[in-house]
């Protein structure tokens, strides 16, 4: 099941979520060497990945959504990396 853009809103909404996964990943990369961010950003990847795990499950039964199962399967296990990085238990 493939899942297809079919405007230029769509498009450009595309290229945000790449942008933003971009810039968050780059983040992630920087704060690995720099402890003073590190907790922030981390922080701001938790939220970015719970929100987008939560809109995936809410539309589970659009025809769209079983293509994005193991998204939600990664991301909800990065959620819970971060998670337990930022209780001080990892």
């Amino acid at each position: 099941n493939q899942t297809e853009i079919r405007d230029d809103v769509g498009m450009m909404f595309a290229r945000h979520w790449g942008a933003l996964v971009f810039v968050l990943g780059g983040l992630l990369v920087y704060a690995a060497s720099h402890a003073e961010i590190r907790g922030p950003v981390i922080a701001a990847a938790l939220i970015e990945k719970a929100v987008l795990v939560l809109l995936i499950i809410t539309n589970l039964r659009q025809p769209f959504g079983k293509g994005f199962i193991v998204t939600a399967l990664f991301d909800g296990a990065c959620c819970v990396i971060y998670a337990t990085y930022l209780a001080g238990l990892a």
